[in-house]
Parts: structure tokens; C-alpha cells; sequence
């Protein structure tokens, strides 16, 4: 049996997703980065928002030159201004608790939370967290709650999932990369470089700060005109990419720069500094992704890059790089 269409077939609109994240100098730019990974895993299948009270401009930027659509709030009651019930909502956010979510359930809409903490009650549909070890009885979800958990769901950039499966082998420490966030709220990029420059096997220094970095030029007077050290500040995700690539070994907070450095193959010396890396930070050590500089104090953190040197392996391959497919699946059977 054949059909004839007649007239004008009616185009369906994608489904929107809305993500409520912020990033500032206080609270880093983390939640931003991996909400954008997200987004990008998802964007050829639903129209994607993000509503932000602080975002740095660079990243606005870069969020509409993506195609994504960008709303600046003051107010969370601007937010519940804009959702309805047809909306997936994403939320990132350690400062909007139980009965924020509560209220986005009230309007019907679906929920996903990016969460690492697991410290509160959560009415979510579906929960992220991609530290290794992690399972759904450490969370007090509802009994609808669908889980995304472990590296198979790393919530990586485009450039970091295709790096994923690349093989790479590292015969020698010779270059290092330093990084510790966007904001660096404790100026530990200072603290490390100290130590750097006194260790002669290392033939170049790769250091990279965010947008919200404070003490630039404090780093500046530091750096000098020595001729091993290279600065960046701001880059993008294909530069981070190229600079990790290029170095032998990466000194990283437990936060989204460790799942880069891994991505890219790196040896890695990694540790926490503020307590919302606490999981990530043990979930990782317990596989042995990284030598482990503690808290980065001075001794600890030398401690980790002799270790590094006496005793270091190819990373193995903890990810795969398709994790964008699982979470494109999830969302359209939310």
C-alpha cells in the first residue's frame, strides 16, 4: 500500500535542554567545562540552553559560537520564569539544594544533576557522576532515578573524546604541564612552578591558567625570561588539547583537568585542594591514575614528582571516548 502526502509536512521541533550552571573565580569554571561537554554530546538532537547568574565572557562567547543559545539571570525566580513542563533541565550546581529540584519537578519537567558529592536528597530522573567506584546506594535518589555512573559517562570535550582513543606512548619525562583550574583561588600554579624550576630533567615547562587567575602577574615576575618556561592563558579546548599532547607529564588538580590529562595520555601527578574534590580525588587515586601529591603541599608534591620519575607508566586507557553516545541515548529515553 503506497501513501501520497499533500500539503506541507509540519517540522518538529527539538526538545529543549536548559542547564542552570555558574562559574566565577569563587567557584571555578569546572561546572561550566563539563556542562559544555555535555552539551556538546547532546546539541544534534535538542536545542540547548544555558542559563547562567556568572559565567566569564570568553566562555559566553564561546557557548554562542556554538549554537547554543545563552541567557544571563539575576534572580533564580528569572529561572523558574523561563522553564516549563516540556523542558529537560540540567543542573550543576553545589548551591541549589533539595527543594530547588523539588520545584523543577513541580513543573514537569525532567531532571538530570551533575553531582560528585552525593550530600544531599535528590528527586532527579537521572544522575551523573563519572568518578570511577561510584553506585547508586551511595545516593538518597527517588526510586524513578536512572544513574550515569563511572567512565563510560566522562563528561569530556569533543577533542578529549576523540584523544580517548588514541594509543600514546611516553618514553621520557622531559616536558611538564602545570594547571590547576581556572581560577587557582589558592595560587598553587605559583607553589608548583617554584619547585619546577629547580628540577633539571626537565627540559620544558607548560603552564596554563584560566581566565579568572588573579595572580598573573606575580606568575609573570616569577617566569621571567626563562626560556623553559611557557605561559598560556585562556585557551581553548583544541590549544589545552595540543599542550597536554605535547607534554610528557601533567601536575593536575582531581577535578575536569585530570580527565583531560588522562584523556591525552599523560603521566600524571594529581591531588585536592578544596574539598569538593574529595571523591573524585580518592575514586581516582584508588585506580591508580595518578601519583599522589596530597593536599600539594611543597614536600608532598616534590615527593610525588620524584616518584613520578622513578617509577612511571603509560597511562592505561580508562576511557573510551564514546561516553557522548551513552548519554545521547539516555537523554532521548528520558
Amino acid at each position: 500500500m503506497s501513501y501520497q502526502v499533500t500539503g506541507r509536512l509540519k517540522k518538529v521541533e527539538a526538545k529543549k535542554i536548559i542547564f542552570r550552571v555558574d562559574g566565577s573565580k569563587n567557584i571555578g569554571l569546572g561546572h561550566l567545562i563539563r556542562c559544555m561537554a555535555l552539551a556538546f554530546m547532546l546539541k544534534d538532537d535538542f536545542k540547548i540552553i544555558f542559563v547562567c547568574k556568572e559565567a566569564p565572557e570568553n566562555i559566553v562567547k564561546e557557548l554562542i559560537s556554538s549554537g547554543f543559545l545563552f541567557i544571563k539571570i539575576n534572580t533564580e525566580v528569572e529561572f523558574f520564569n523561563i522553564i516549563n513542563g516540556t523542558y529537560i533541565v540540567v543542573l550543576d550546581h553545589y548551591g541549589l539544594d533539595t527543594s530547588y529540584q523539588k520545584k523543577i519537578k513541580k513543573i514537569g519537567c525532567k531532571l538530570v544533576c551533575i553531582d560528585d558529592l552525593h550530600d544531599k536528597e535528590f528527586h532527579a530522573d537521572l544522575i551523573i557522576n563519572h568518578a570511577p567506584g561510584v553506585k547508586a546506594d551511595d545516593y538518597d535518589a527517588k526510586q524513578y532515578t536512572q544513574f550515569a555512573l563511572g567512565f563510560e559517562y566522562a563528561l569530556l570535550r569533543p577533542v578529549f573524546l576523540q584523544a580517548a582513543k588514541q594509543e600514546r606512548i611516553i618514553k621520557k619525562l622531559e616536558t611538564v604541564f602545570i594547571c590547576f583550574g581556572g581560577s587557582d583561588v589558592k595560587n598553587l600554579t605559583v607553589l608548583a612552578l617554584n619547585i619546577l624550576q629547580h628540577i633539571d630533567q626537565f627540559e620544558k615547562i607548560i603552564v596554563v591558567v584560566g581566565i579568572v587567575y588573579e595572580n598573573i602577574e606575580e606568575l609573570k615576575l616569577l617566569i621571567g625570561e626563562n626560556p623553559k618556561i611557557h605561559l598560556y592563558h585562556a585557551i581553548d579546548e583544541k590549544t589545552m588539547l595540543a599542550l597536554l599532547t605535547m607534554s610528557d607529564i601533567a601536575i593536575v588538580p582531581s577535578s575536569g583537568i585530570l580527565l583531560e590529562a588522562i584523556s591525552a595520555g599523560c603521566v600524571i601527578v594529581s591531588g585536592m585542594y578544596v574539598d569538593n574534590q574529595k571523591f573524585i580525588y580518592q575514586a581516582y587515586k584508588n585506580e591508580m591514575c595518578f601519583h599522589d601529591a596530597g593536599s600539594f603541599e611543597p614536600l608532598n608534591l616534590q615527593k610525588a614528582i620524584t616518584e613520578s620519575f622513578q617509577n612511571f607508566k603509560n597511562m592505561k586507557k580508562f576511557f573510551d571516548g564514546n561516553s557522548g553516545e551513552r548519554l545521547l541515548n539516555v537523554f532521548n529515553y528520558l
